[in-house]
C-alpha cells in the first residue's frame, strides 16, 4: 500500500511542476491551485506515513516558487 502512495506522491509532484511551468502559463489561478494541492498532499503523506521522500518532494515544490509565481510585468511581456 505504501508503495502506491509513494508512486502517487512522486507522480503528482513531478506532473504538477511540469504543468505549472509549461501548460498553465497564462492561467495563474489554476497554476497556484495545482501547486498548493500537490504541496498539501506531500505534507499529508509525509506526516501520516512518515515517508521522507514526500518531504523532499515538498521541498522541490517550494524551490519552484520563483518560477511558478512570476511577476506581472514579465507575464505581460511574454503574452
Amino acid at each position: 500500500m505504501l508503495f502506491y502512495i509513494q508512486i502517487f506522491s512522486l507522480a503528482l509532484s513531478l506532473i504538477t511542476i511540469y504543468a505549472c511551468l509549461k501548460w498553465l502559463r497564462n492561467n495563474a489561478v489554476y497554476r497556484i491551485a495545482l501547486w498548493a494541492v500537490a504541496l498539501i498532499v506531500d505534507a499529508i503523506v509525509y506526516f501520516v506515513y512518515n515517508y521522507t521522500g514526500a518531504g523532499y518532494l515538498g521541498i522541490m515544490l517550494l524551490v519552484c516558487i520563483p518560477f511558478i509565481f512570476r511577476k506581472k510585468d514579465k507575464e505581460q511581456n511574454e503574452g
